[in-house]
C-alpha cells in the first residue's frame, strides 16, 4: 500500500532491499523469492529493482543461479537513496502550481513547506536499510515471545511480508 508520500514502486523497492539485506552476504536471491516473501507482484518486481541496479545499489544476474544481491552495505543505503533512485528527487513538485518549487521560483507555501521538506529529507538520509532490518527482526522476536506466552495461538496473525 502506498503511503501517499512515497510511490508504490518506492515502497516495493524498500521492502525488497530490506529483505535482501536480511539474507546471507553474497547469496543471489531470486525475484520469485523476493516477490513471494514481500508480497510484491512478480511482474512488477523487475521494473522496481531496475533503477536500484542502474544506481549500483543492487546487482542482478540472469540464469539458473541468477537473482539479486546488494552491492552496497545495508548501513550505507539510506531511505533517501532508495527514493531518489526509484522516484527521483522527492517532494519538489509545487502544491499550488504545475511546476517545481524552488527558492528562486517560490510559491505562496514554499517557505513553510520547505521547512517540513527539510525535516523529512533529513530523516530519510538518517534511516538506513540496516536500521529497517533491525526493526523488522526486533518486531519478529517480540511476536515470537508473545506467541510463546499466548494460550490461544490462533489469535496471532502473520504480518504481511514476513
Amino acid at each position: 500500500m502506498a503511503t501517499g508520500v512515497f510511490s508504490r514502486p518506492c515502497t516495493y523497492a524498500t521492502r525488497a532491499l530490506v529483505y535482501l539485506a536480511g539474507q546471507p552476504h553474497g547469496k543471489m536471491i531470486s525475484s520469485g523469492e523476493i516477490a513471494a516473501c514481500e508480497s510484491i507482484p512478480p511482474a512488477f518486481l523487475g521494473k522496481v529493482l531496475h533503477p536500484l541496479c542502474r544506481d549500483r545499489l543492487l546487482r542482478s544476474r540472469k540464469g539458473l543461479r541468477g537473482g539479486y544481491e546488494l552491492l552496497v552495505s545495508p548501513d550505507r543505503i539510506s531511505l533517501l537513496d532508495i527514493v531518489r533512485s526509484v522516484d527521483g528527487e522527492p517532494l519538489m513538485d509545487c502544491l499550488l502550481e504545475d511546476r517545481a518549487c524552488s527558492p528562486t521560483t517560490p510559491c505562496e507555501l514554499h517557505e513553510s513547506w520547505s521547512e517540513m521538506r527539510d525535516q523529512l529529507m533529513n530523516y530519510l538520509q538518517r534511516v538506513t536499510v540496516a536500521d529497517l532490518v533491525g526493526k523488522r527482526q526486533g518486531r519478529r522476536r517480540q511476536d515470537e515471545r508473545e506467541a510463546a506466552h499466548d494460550p490461544n495461538p490462533e489469535s496471532h496473525q502473520v504480518r504481511r511480508g514476513e
